[in-house]
C-alpha cells in the first residue's frame, strides 16, 4: 500500500527539500513540496496526501506547529500522518509536538533511511492506529474525558499517555 503514496513535503529549506523529495522519488512515492504552511494546508486539503513531512521551523506564517494543530483540528484531515521535521530533538520539543497531533518526528539533519522508514511505518500502520484520540479544545481535555480518551488508547496495545495539570 506505499508504493505511490503521496507525500507532502512541507520544508523550508529548499536544498533540504530537494533531498527529501529526491529520496522520496527514489523510493516510488509520489511528492509534493512546498516551504509554505498556508500552501501545505491548500494542498492537503485539496489533495488529501497520505502522509505530512513538515517542518516545525518554517519562517512564514502559519509555522509548524501551527500547520500540525490544523490539519488535526480539521476532522477531514486528522487521520493523516503528520511527521515533524525540526532541528531540536529535545524531549521537550517531541513532546509539544506529540501534544498537537504529532504522530512522528525527524531530526535534522534527516537521514534517508530513516526517513523513508518512518513514512512506510506511517502508511503501514493500522488504520485504527491512525486516529487521534479524542481533543477538545485544541488538545485541552476534562479529567474525565482524559480518562474515557487514555482508556481507548490503551485498548489499542503499548501506548505512551501524559497527563499535565495545570490550574
Amino acid at each position: 500500500p506505499a508504493v505511490g503514496a503521496h507525500v507532502l513535503v512541507v520544508i523550508g529549506d529548499r536544498d533540504l527539500a530537494s533531498r527529501m523529495t529526491d529520496d522520496l522519488h527514489g523510493a516510488a512515492y509520489r511528492v509534493t513540496s512546498t516551504g509554505s504552511g498556508q500552501r501545505a494546508l491548500a494542498v492537503a486539503r485539496s489533495d488529501r496526501p497520505a502522509v505530512v513531512l513538515l517542518d516545525v521551523d518554517l519562517v512564514d506564517e502559519p509555522d509548524g506547529h501551527a500547520v500540525c494543530r490544523r490539519l488535526k483540528s480539521d476532522p477531514a484531515l486528522a487521520d493523516i500522518p503528520v511527521v515533524l521535521v525540526a532541528s531540536h530533538a529535545s524531549t521537550v520539543d517531541r513532546m509539544a509536538g506529540f501534544a498537537l497531533g504529532a504522530d512522528d518526528y525527524l531530526t535534522k539533519p534527516v537521514q534517508a533511511v530513516e526517513m523513508l522508514l518512518r513514512v512506510r511505518w506511517m502508511l503501514m500502520r493500522p488504520k485504527g492506529d491512525r486516529q487521534p484520540p479524542p481533543r477538545a479544545g485544541g488538545g485541552l481535555m476534562t479529567s474525565d474525558a482524559f480518562v474515557a480518551a487514555a482508556r481507548d488508547v490503551l485498548r489499542m496495545g503499548p501506548a505512551a499517555l501524559g497527563l499535565i495539570r495545570v490550574a
